[in-house]
């Protein structure tokens, strides 16, 4: 694992990881999930707005 001066991972590997870690969870370009609606729901009854969102950045 590469660290940069001050002791933190390289932004490049935690960027690297993440990814992988999406991948792998294979939820990319994929149908709609209920989980996913009701998560968005809760976000935006929690911050008083008449909708939310959820999504996943892969790299491309």
């Amino acid at each position: 694992m590469q660290q940069n001066a001050g002791g933190r991972r390289s932004s490049k590997w935690v960027e690297a990881e993440r990814l992988a870690a999406l991948r792998s969870y294979e939820i990319l370009d994929t149908g709609p999930e209920l989980a996913f609606d009701e998560v968005a729901q809760i976000a935006a009854e929690v911050c008083d707005t008449p909708y939310a969102a959820v999504a996943f950045v892969d790299g491309s």
